[in-house]
């Protein structure tokens, strides 16, 4: 990752923790590679997260706009279909 993109990164991070906690999640982890650019003055990244409540661990993947003070979209994506 740019280490331009890293305040962003944890802006997303941050806030997606933050959602997950708000339903009942307790813990929140990265799986793989962000995939990440510069648009408009934000970054955009999609970032492969898994998310953990009580009964249930699933992927939660997100895609997440954010600069280096806030957050401007975050969208949780539907957890990908197993072939």
């Amino acid at each position: 990752m740019p280490p331009a993109a890293e305040r962003a990164f944890r802006q997303c991070v941050d806030e997606a923790a933050r959602q997950i906690g708000a339903t009942g999640g307790t813990s929140l982890r990265l799986t793989g590679e962000v995939q990440h650019r510069m648009q408009g003055g934000a970054w955009e990244s999609r970032l492969p997260l898994e998310g953990t409540w009580p009964n249930d661990t699933h992927a939660t993947p997100a895609e997440c706009s954010a600069t280096d003070t806030a957050v401007q979209k975050l969208d949780f994506l539907p957890e990908p279909a197993n072939p």
